[in-house]
């Protein structure tokens, strides 16, 4: 333990010693160009990317409520010479 106390102390100690450098400040009107841009909102891939999921998945809702409205009903007579008619054609036909 007393090696590890030996060892901050002295990086303590260097670090107080160590020359102070300041970083050169920003140029003038970078904070300004900085909003701007963020105003013009700028377009990336990943918005882009999200909009073409977006509208894929409006598409494929669409089609899915069209074709399960659809396949709700049978087409007319298309079940007049079928005598079998299982559970599931009754409750796709409906009660007639």
């Amino acid at each position: 333990m007393r090696n590890m106390d030996k060892a901050l102390n002295r990086l303590l100690r260097s670090a107080a010693q160590a020359p102070v450098e300041f970083a050169p400040s920003a140029p003038f009107g970078l904070d300004d160009r900085v909003l701007a841009a963020g105003r013009r909102g700028r377009v990336t891939e990943l918005a882009v990317l999200i909009k073409v999921i977006r509208h894929g998945l409006i598409w494929a809702s669409v089609l899915m409520i069209l074709a399960l409205a659809l396949s709700h009903y049978a087409p007319a007579g298309a079940l007049a010479n079928d005598t079998d008619l299982t559970a599931s054609d009754w409750t796709i036909i409906g009660h007639e």
